[in-house]
């Protein structure tokens, strides 16, 4: 049965930024409510896609993946959707989507979502907003790939990390979000050893330390000024 929760969820979705509480529920009737366990596939690079969706709780990694290495794009937190340039385009997912916690979706299929896109300018708005940004820091992603060495983008993925999930703390700003050094290649695009040697250094510069396996920043102005030599 849908809820008050729900309503109140929707309201937190860019998509749907400006809409009245009636053409929310509208919208509510459409979803279907998808329960997904932590490291379940929800779609994979080059699959057809039909259904966008919204995370309603829990966390989703996107990555694209050869037969030899994987890279990490990002982590999608509750509220934050994903799926929808399959529905726009070639109806083929540009990369792969993976539950990281138990999550719970929301489901809205390509018939509805064009549907809304019709009926609602503002969705249409909102979602050119949200694909511009999207796009932005695809071009920042690039740059980084390819301006910084190894050791540059492992800096930049822990600055990156703790401006999304940077809590204030006493030994520090602590990255709220448990990585190994595999998760951290991954964003990096480079490998596990490289990283535990990155790490090993910057902890002897004092720049960061690992307290319960999560990395904590101890002087993020040092950090950031490793970036400029």
């Amino acid at each position: 049965m849908k809820t008050k929760n729900e309503i109140k969820l929707l309201k937190k979705v860019r998509l749907f930024s400006g809409l009245s509480k009636e053409n929310l529920k509208k919208i509510l009737k459409i979803t279907k409510r998808k329960t997904i366990k932590e490291g379940e596939i929800i779609f994979t690079e080059n699959s057809p896609g039909n259904t966008l969706y919204i995370l309603v709780r829990g966390r989703i990694k996107i990555f694209g993946q050869t037969e030899k290495r994987k890279k990490i794009f990002t982590y999608l937190e509750p509220n934050e959707f994903f799926g929808e340039l399959a529905l726009l385009g070639e109806r083929i997912r540009s990369a792969s989507a993976q539950a990281v916690l138990d999550s719970e979706l929301l489901i809205i299929e390509k018939s509805d979502f064009v549907k809304l896109l019709k009926k609602y300018p503002n969705v249409v708005l909102n979602l050119l907003s949200v694909l511009c940004r999207r796009l932005y820091y695809a071009d920042k992603e690039i740059e980084f790939l390819s301006f910084h060495d190894v050791f540059g983008r492992i800096v930049q993925v822990l600055l990156s990390l703790n401006k999304k999930y940077g809590k204030n703390t006493p030994e520090g700003r602590k990255i709220d979000l448990i990585l190994d050094h595999t998760e951290i290649a991954e964003l990096a695009g480079t490998v596990r050893e490289m990283v535990t040697r990155v790490l090993k250094n910057l902890k002897k510069l004092g720049c960061i330390d690992i307290i319960n396996r999560q990395i904590v920043i101890l002087d993020e102005n040092k950090l950031k000024g490793l970036l400029r030599r």
